[in-house]
């Protein structure tokens, strides 16, 4: 136990110094609780076993970060949006979904407005096993002069942390080295 509480304290601190914090109401006892239904995982894998916990309603344990926005349809799209705007600190608005006719909404467009002024347009392809549009969509949420990092946890769901843009440069590089030394040992 002594040393999972001390490699959660280590891994807290990493993602502190990068500007990830514990999400509002979460206590760091809260996170022990978690760690201890994943002891084995934590201590192989600590910081990506931590941005992938979460809390009995499944809503992740830190702040800023979206575990495996769910789209699997196009009907996905509105609540994804929804939940990678809340975690990169904006808002999202004026969503439109338009499916490529006779394509059951496997492929097409979306338009969402973020912000008061930001508009995107992105186009999406379910069919394409890259799904790259994953990436452009989190890429229109991020804030100007912010950051995101997506990677996998050690269970295979994909998490995104959301950087603040006035995170230290060097405790994000930090965080990012450990998180790359993590994949190493895989």
């Amino acid at each position: 136990m002594r040393g999972v509480t001390d490699l959660l304290r280590n891994a807290l601190a990493l993602y502190a110094q990068a500007g990830v914090t514990l999400a509002p109401g979460v206590e760091p006892d809260d996170v022990e609780d978690a760690v201890l239904d994943e002891p084995a995982s934590f201590r192989s894998f600590p910081l990506t076993t931590l941005a992938g916990l979460t809390d009995p309603d499944g809503e992740p344990l830190l702040a800023g970060t979206v575990i495996g926005a769910g789209l699997s349809g196009a009907a996905d799209f509105t609540p994804a949006i929804h939940q990678l705007a809340r975690a990169a600190g904006t808002t999202a608005s004026d969503i439109a979904v338009m499916p490529d006719p006779g394509t059951r909404g496997a492929t097409g467009s979306l338009r969402v407005r973020f912000g008061d002024w930001d508009v995107a347009d992105i186009n999406y392809n379910f069919e394409d096993a890259t799904r790259a549009f994953e990436l452009d969509l989190i890429s229109a949420v991020l804030p100007m002069d912010a950051t995101a990092a997506t990677f996998p946890t050690p269970d295979g769901r994909d998490v995104t942390v959301f950087l603040p843009s006035n995170a230290d440069t060097a405790g994000v590089n930090a965080l990012m080295d450990a998180i790359e030394t993590e994949f190493a040992k895989a």
